[in-house]
């Protein structure tokens, strides 16, 4: 039987925070990493309209400030996208799902996705020329990734265009797919994710901080199956198969956790 769990079988957060809270109250540190779109903003049409609320920016400066939180926005995004979306000083960065982090006094890229962007980018000309002219289509370039978002393709497309990605990068056995919410991302084929990534992050800070991972995406799964002694929290309205801990609903729940985080160490 498959270790993954129903959301309705995984805990919903609020109904245990009296728990959690005490798991936080009894340790030191806690590094917060988030997912940015579908987590931190709702899912939105175009990736470029997916904006911050002001509130939640506010949030996430606070967190930044608070001496017991760390704080990291993990995304699909090239990390210097999420770094002008997110603007928060004291942040890391990781992005193109953990290939490059950026942080205070820390900088890295996965040497091997580098090495295959070229790979990407020829990709990319590629389906433009067979499928660029579908009405719709969004071919996001993030040098290290490719996104190959379908949210505003017409329904009869969509065969199509998931044809030619799976033929163009079958020619290719540098690459792979994973197919997320109206998105295919082609990605280096390594031995590395999300959830590598929050570790190597984790340990290179030197501290022994609690992991409190949030996301809701499939490649957030890479990172609850691989912070099993942290606090995973899935952001989900619908059922679906998850190894998240927890859940909550959307973004504004995501918002009232952050709040009850900076409401711990207050007298």
């Amino acid at each position: 039987m498959s270790k993954a769990r129903l959301v309705e079988t995984v805990k919903y957060l609020f109904h245990c925070w009296k728990n959690i809270e005490r798991q936080i109250k009894n340790t030191g540190k806690v590094f917060i990493l988030s997912d940015y779109d579908g987590t931190l903003t709702p899912i939105v049409d175009k990736p470029d309209l997916a904006i911050l609320s002001e509130e939640m920016k506010r949030l996430l400066q606070s967190i930044v400030k608070h001496p017991r939180y760390r704080l990291a926005i993990i995304s699909g995004r090239a990390a210097e996208d999420v770094k002008r979306l997110v603007s928060v000083d004291g942040a890391f960065y990781v992005g193109n799902h953990g290939l490059e982090i950026m942080g205070p006094n820390l900088k890295s890229v996965y040497p091997e996705a580098e090495r295959i962007s070229p790979v990407i980018m020829l990709i990319r000309e590629e389906l433009h020329r067979e499928i660029g002219q579908i009405e719709g289509l969004i071919l996001e370039d993030k040098q290290l990734t490719l996104s190959v978002h379908i949210r505003l393709v017409h329904k009869e497309d969509v065969a199509a265009i998931k044809g030619a990605v799976k033929k163009i990068t079958s020619k290719h056995g540098d690459v792979k797919i994973t197919y997320g919410k109206k998105v295919l991302e082609i990605t280096p084929k390594l031995p590395w994710d999300k959830g590598r990534a929050s570790q190597w992050i984790l340990k290179s800070i030197g501290e022994d901080a609690l992991a409190l991972y949030l996301g809701d995406d499939k490649t957030d799964e890479d990172a609850f199956r691989s912070l099993k002694e942290g606090i995973t929290i899935l952001v989900s309205e619908r059922k679906r198969l998850s190894k998240a801990k927890y859940f909550v609903r959307d973004t504004l729940e995501v918002q009232r956790l952050l709040n009850e985080l900076l409401k711990i160490d207050r007298l």
